[in-house]
């Protein structure tokens, strides 16, 4: 029986009223101390839950204690984690220890209240959509040679999960991929809409025309041309460049590592033969932006883009910045960039030396599911070369590869272990799996409790507060409720540090490597205790004592990996 009533408390900000409350008690009472700063513990919770430093506060005495505790409980009896009693020890002033019955009651019930919605924000006050413009393919640039193309993919469905449970409005952006990827986009399940060809040619002479009246525009003082060829050739144009090293100086826009390129000078605005690259893309955003401008109050563009592109799509940013400055548009549309660094590949050589071989997206992807295949077949033997197990491998492929791009942060180089172990995976591709098996092993086990519902041999959840959770006595299950399912909706808030720009930066802070590795440290804890403890027992009133409660953490444990998984794109999984 699921939970009925509604609890009217926040998830996130327990430790921020707790510290305004210790606080105030200490200005309150002229208790002696510097700055009040609270910590969370994460192991060893037997020992307190959240603490204060000797270094903040020296020393309490035992009245203060006293009374200290005795307003603590009374303040935090109605919020998610109430306080049950206080302590010190040698390095921490005071030691709060949550009342870890009704904590397990009030969690375990919110999350469940919530379900799907676990976690995720409301939406933004002032209804922010934010664009995210993604790959150019131009000729130099062919990422379907290069696995980063996986990356950006994965990385740009990622993104738009995050920022949805942020509370933004998202429309990915994606330029018309050649043909040789989309067959990739179809297996990840992107989409890519058309773009309007004859409006972007439009857009394009208007963008040619505004940027040669900027006043960054510089002349061509030499010019080599090919005496076999005429100018007067119709086809030919004058060449004209921006030096938007000027702009940038003129906005005091921000220079360096966390700013703009210091190399970023001169750019081509029409070449002999045509526009150039640059403008074609500024034109591109410009018409993309303003198609979502006219419905949308607020709007922001986010560039999702690889450190080999970054230096190009600063320079499609500036046009774009250079284009309104110039038409005097009132309100220009903020942007702000998310960099990405590249794949690699690894595998041991002859004489164990190290190669790092030429590897195109899609023949990671052919290699991951063939690796995905045969591990399969120690399993379930040849049956899973069958047609029906196709969907089934392909998904449990494409989840792996999710892991594989986003458990490591998107500034640093994903280096791919190409090589099979015993299991026939490769080292990173374990990970995926093994976040799917516990979801699927929480699935399992709910099916055999609903069936043994329905055939007579257990009885119905009864409502969460009629569950006596004082025999939940593991130090794993008030690990598994502490660190993992009651500190989920705060890990995806903290996923979105800032959306950017600022005066000193242009770059998005978003860290997308968060809810891969927090999913994969809850797998870890969820199996060591499901592999020891014992979920469902006989029918007899003792142990059903025991049981519901387990069961019930099990529910919260299960909704949220399921949560998790959705934000990375990942349909969760309903059977071993």
């Amino acid at each position: 029986m699921a939970a009925s009533s509604e609890v009217n408390m926040k998830p996130e900000d327990d430790l921020n009223v707790l510290q305004e409350m210790t606080r105030e008690f200490m200005l309150k009472n002229d208790v002696q101390h510097r700055k009040v700063s609270l910590g969370r513990r994460i192991r060893d919770l037997k020992d307190g839950d959240v603490v204060l430093p000797r270094g903040c506060c020296p020393e309490v005495s035992e009245q203060i204690m006293k009374d200290f505790e005795t307003e603590i409980k009374e303040k935090t009896s109605e919020r998610l984690l109430p306080i049950k009693r206080l302590a010190s020890d040698k390095y921490n002033s005071v030691v709060f220890y949550a009342d870890r019955p009704r904590s397990f009651c009030n969690v375990i019930k919110e999350t469940l209240i919530k379900g799907d919605n676990y976690g995720l924000s409301r939406m933004k006050s002032d209804q922010t959509t934010v664009v995210i413009k993604t790959l150019c393919y131009d000729d130099d640039y062919e990422p379907e040679t290069n696995p980063e193309l996986i990356r950006n993919i994965v990385l740009l469905q990622h993104l738009v999960k995050l920022l949805q449970a942020s509370g933004y409005q998202v429309i990915p952006n994606i330029s018309q991929p050649p043909d040789s990827v989309k067959s990739l986009y179809h297996i990840f399940d992107l989409d890519v809409k058309d773009t309007n060809t004859d409006t972007c040619l439009s857009r394009l002479t208007y963008c040619e025309e505004t940027l040669i009246q900027c006043k960054c525009r510089e002349e061509i003082k030499h010019m080599l041309i090919n005496p076999d060829k005429s100018l007067d050739n119709g086809d030919k144009r004058l060449p004209v460049i921006l030096n938007v090293r000027n702009f940038i100086q003129d906005k005091k826009l921000p220079v360096g590592k966390s700013g703009y390129d210091r190399n970023l000078c001169i750019v081509n605005v029409i070449t002999e033969e045509e526009g150039s690259v640059e403008v074609k893309e500024a034109c591109y955003l410009l018409q993309c932006l303003s198609a979502v401008a006219s419905h949308q109050q607020a709007l922001h563009c986010l560039h999702l883009v690889s450190q080999r592109q970054a230096f190009l799509r600063q320079q499609i940013d500036l046009l774009y910045q250079i284009i309104s400055d110039v038409t005097n548009q009132t309100h220009c549309i903020k942007q702000s960039h998310f960099v990405y660094g590249d794949v690699t590949s690894r595998s041991s050589g002859p004489d164990n030396q190290t190669l790092q071989p030429s590897l195109s997206s899609q023949q990671l992807y052919s290699l991951r599911y063939e690796q995905m295949v045969e591990s399969t077949m120690m399993k379930y033997g040849e049956q899973v070369t069958s047609d029906r197990w196709k969907d089934t491998l392909k998904s449990l492929t494409v989840a792996g590869l999710r892991f594989e791009m986003l458990s490591t942060t998107a500034r640093n180089i994903v280096k791919l272990d190409l090589q099979d172990n015993k299991d026939g995976q490769g080292l990173d591709n374990r990970a995926g799996s093994f976040v799917m098996y516990n979801c699927a092993r929480l699935a399992t086990l709910f099916k055999h409790y609903n069936d043994g519902v329905e055939k007579g041999v257990y009885p119905s959840l009864p409502d969460v507060d009629e569950v006596k959770f004082e025999s939940l006595r593991e130090e794993e299950e008030w690990t598994l409720l502490y660190n993992y399912i009651y500190m989920y909706p705060e890990m995806v808030k903290s996923c979105v540090e800032n959306l950017g720009p600022t005066s000193s930066d242009i770059n998005a802070k978003i860290h997308t490597h968060k809810v891969a590795n927090f999913l994969i440290s809850l797998s870890r804890c969820l199996s060591s205790y499901y592999s020891r403890i014992h979920i469902l027992g006989d029918c007899q009133p003792h142990l059903l004592v025991i049981m519901f409660p387990r069961l019930y953490l099990m529910k919260a444990v299960h909704q949220v990996l399921k949560n998790g998984l959705s934000l990375m794109g990942i349909p969760p999984p309903t059977q071993l």
